[in-house]
């Protein structure tokens, strides 16, 4: 029986294996290289290394039919283009598929006289002029997916331990860039689908933020004449109807607000601010952004501590929940911003110390969105800031029950 290569040592041999182990090993599914470079890559690295005339990959279609993946020849095979593409189907070699289930490697020395490839020899082995054959089982999660199939062209061939080991990393290698290559195009595709969202996300908030100025003009020319209408008539059905359309332009105002904050860039410039201080410094506009039927009092409970906010959005959660409370007061009436520190329990909450801001009388109004849209402005805002917002009649999440009606209750992590 002839080998490949008379002249070489057995330690020759498995430098040359142990080499082209090596160099398949290090390849990547990665940047330009697809699975079927790697493919052709390994597959030409091994008909080099064990200087046989073809190597195949073949993957299972289902669990009936194996399709030639890629297929690799050396100068000098016979030529084989007629078998490209092709397929085995297991009723037409049921012994070779069995084999491939059943055993590690598929080693015939001598194709001619190996019982379990007699299927193959006058349609496959004696057109190709194909002598001995070594083939390994791709396995994944234990399953057999493919087979490497190396093809000796001439006569039969002694193959060594160290050529069927080699085979068989080859296919353990093969398994693990198919895993790679699948955990690659998950990533890519999540990738492209991530992108995707942020341009859409860029289109929308480029939409919303020109609808919102255009409309901002309408509603404030309408405003201007309602006012207008109202202080030019002294009759009471006509000054009702004014401050109906105030009211609904106010609402529409609050949307607006809405696509503005889905308009603009949302970088945020957070510092440490004492909250008493700045309530207190902020109640004279809240005042009169409410009007003169709904005065403003802010009522401290202690020292009350810092927190980590922009001052803007404080002052936007400000703004929203006082016109909540003004909206539950239609006759009129006093708008309180109670402000104090808390503890929760810190088994429920990622901190134990909150400053609380608590709007009694807004809670029914500011927890319907369709009555009041700056709600979720304010929800944003507080989650944002790393607190929570409670939309409630009865006792708080520190325990404390509402003088009167329903309550908002921001609470926002204490710093300092």
């Amino acid at each position: 029986m002839k080998k490949p290569n008379e002249t070489t040592t057995g330690d020759e041999l498995q430098s040359r294996l142990e080499a082209a182990r090596l160099r398949i090993a290090r390849l990547r599914v990665r940047g330009d290289a697809s699975l079927d470079d790697i493919v052709a890559r390994a597959t030409a690295d091994t008909a080099e290394t064990l200087r046989v005339g073809r190597v195949g990959v073949w993957f299972f279609a289902d669990e009936e039919r194996l399709s030639l993946f890629h297929l690799h020849q050396l100068s000098g095979a016979v030529e084989g283009d007629r078998f490209g593409g092709m397929v085995l189907e297991e009723r037409d070699f049921p012994t070779y598929f069995q084999s491939l289930q059943e055993r590690r490697s598929i080693t015939a020395d001598d194709v001619y006289t190996d019982p379990g490839l007699a299927e193959f020899k006058e349609i496959y082995f004696r057109p190709l002029g194909i002598g001995a054959m070594l083939d390994a089982p791709i396995l994944r999660n234990g399953k057999v997916i493919g087979v490497v199939c190396c093809e000796h062209i001439g006569q039969a061939r002694a193959w060594t331990r160290g050529e069927r080991d080699f085979v068989v990393s080859v296919a353990d290698m093969l398994a693990a860039f198919l895993a790679e290559s699948a955990r690659h195009e998950a990533e890519l595709h999540a990738m492209q689908s991530h992108i995707a969202e942020v341009n859409q996300l860029a289109l929308v908030t480029r939409t919303a933020d020109n609808i919102a100025l255009e409309l901002s003009d309408v509603l404030t020319i309408v405003m201007g004449h309602a006012d207008l209408v109202s202080e030019a008539s002294s009759e009471a059905p006509v000054r009702e109807l004014a401050a109906a359309i105030r009211d609904v332009v106010e609402r529409g105002q609050g949307l607006l607000g809405e696509l503005q904050e889905l308009g603009r860039q949302r970088s945020a410039a957070p510092r440490l601010i004492g909250v008493a201080e700045h309530v207190n410094r902020f109640r004279p506009i809240v005042e009169r952004a409410l009007g003169p039927p709904w005065p403003v009092v802010v009522e401290t409970q202690g020292c009350v501590g810092r927190v980590m906010i922009d001052p803007s959005h404080l002052e936007r959660i400000l703004l929203n929940l006082a016109r909540g409370a003004r909206d539950a007061l239609s006759e009129g009436g006093t708008v309180t911003l109670r402000v104090a520190d808390v503890a929760l329990d810190p088994a429920a909450t990622r901190s134990s110390k909150f400053v609380r801001i608590a709007v009694p009388g807004a809670g029914k109004i500011m927890s319907d969105e369709r009555r009041r849209p700056g709600s979720s402005v304010v929800r944003d805002i507080v989650q944002r800031a790393g607190g929570f917002v409670q939309f409630a009649p009865g006792p708080d999440a520190a325990g404390a029950q509402p003088s009167s009606g329903d309550e908002v209750r921001v609470f926002l992590p204490r710093l300092a």
